[in-house]
């Protein structure tokens, strides 16, 4: 019985170090594709290698730690979740699908992103970690929730009128990110979320036709 008790921590103990080193390749992959932004053969080759060791890193003992969290809302849920609260998902699918999550910049947890239909979907708490991720961002606020409520708590917030249902109240970036966000100094933004997609459309204050996307 204690040698079983044993085994069992061990195993646990093993499976927690490979999902460290998961995590791990996960940084060092990013890092990488960040420093070939801009060069296509570079970012190729960045990509293939990210992708060939985080299916490495994806091995046995790494596997339980991952499936521990699939199916839950503190790791990620899935269309196929089960009472129990795991998933009916295979491993394989779960491993790949997990790679493109990590390798898009999303965390293992926190419910960044659901899979649906076997497919990976970035949920509003993954737009809203990769929104605060960027380093021209400075201060995110967000505010979601009915257009018609929201409007109204901005505007007792601000003092303004318009269409402001979901806003980036203060944000700073380089020049050549400004083109992003704002046209200039004092023109305000707004993002307006989506039920469809789980994400945000960019969105001039005052204009309501507007469809650009910024995800």
């Amino acid at each position: 019985m204690a040698k079983a008790k044993q085994k069992q921590e061990l195993t646990a103990d093993a499976s927690f170090e490979a999902f460290e080193r998961l995590l791990t390749i996960q940084s060092e992959s990013l890092q990488e594709l960040a420093a070939a932004e801009g060069n296509t053969v570079a970012t190729q080759v960045a990509k293939v290698k990210a992708i060939n060791n985080l299916r490495e890193a994806f091995d046995e003992a790494a596997i339980p730690a991952v499936m521990k969290i699939a199916g839950t809302a503190i790791g990620f849920r899935t269309d196929k979740d089960t009472d129990a609260g795991t998933t009916a998902y295979s491993t394989e699918i779960i491993r790949e699908v997990c790679i493109e999550a990590m390798l898009s910049g999303l965390e293992l947890l926190g419910n960044q992103f659901n899979i649906i239909a076997g497919r990976m979907y970035t949920t509003l708490e993954g737009y809203q970690h990769k929104l605060a991720s960027l380093d021209y961002v400075t201060d995110l606020d967000i505010a979601v929730g009915n257009p018609e409520d929201v409007e109204v708590q901005e505007q007792e917030k601000t003092g303004e009128t318009g269409d402001t249902p979901c806003s980036l109240s203060t944000v700073s970036c380089p020049s050549s990110q400004r083109a992003a966000f704002t046209a200039s100094n004092t023109r305000r933004r707004t993002l307006r979320p989506t039920t469809s997609t789980g994400g945000f459309r960019y969105q001039p204050a005052g204009k309501t036709n507007s469809r650009r996307s910024i995800a």
